[in-house]
């Protein structure tokens, strides 16, 4: 349209490839966009907006509409503090050490299921939280204990062999 000015709908069709069923509906959303401005009359005919003022128009409604989103968004999301509850951690002692940061940061309690080599691991912050008064709650497959936490064991003699896989929950 740009560079044939102005047009009616069937020549708008015949240039752009855009069915003639389709064409009116597309030229109709145009118009009301204020991209294309309809001259009426007994055949109507359509015009460009000039494509400065087109980019323009295009670049301030994207602006109002990213301000609105951000806006809008804002309201529904929590603050940045909050923490994540999905890592991607590389590494077994990449592993340990999330788990040990995520221990000390514990503020009303702690529940494990851990198994007897982990626990060793994590014991020292455990132990520095629990004299915070944190509640710890410790589930495991083989005999581990802390004092003072909750102690929930199956006393498996060999987990590691009824168990191929290990994992700290």
């Amino acid at each position: 349209m740009l560079e044939k000015y102005p047009l009616n709908g069937y020549e708008v069709s015949k240039y752009s490839g855009v069915a003639r069923s389709l064409v009116y509906d597309c030229l109709d959303r145009l118009v009301f966009k204020g991209y294309v401005i309809k001259m009426e009359g007994e055949t109507n005919f359509y015009k460009p907006l000039n494509y400065e003022k087109l980019i323009d128009s295009i670049n301030k409604e994207n602006q109002t509409n990213l301000l609105i989103t951000k806006e809008e968004l804002k309201k529904y999301s929590k603050s940045n503090n909050d923490e994540e509850f999905i890592f991607n951690i590389k590494g077994f002692e990449e592993f340990i050490k999330k788990a040990k940061e995520l221990i000390l940061k514990a503020k009303k309690e702690i529940s494990l299921s851990i198994w007897k080599n982990d626990f060793e691991l994590i014991k020292d912050e455990l132990e520095i939280v629990k004299k915070r008064g944190v509640i710890i709650n410790l589930f495991s497959f083989s005999d581990i204990s802390l004092e003072k936490a909750n102690n929930f064991t199956y006393k498996l003699s060999d987990p590691e062999n009824l168990f191929p896989y290990r994992k700290l929950v």
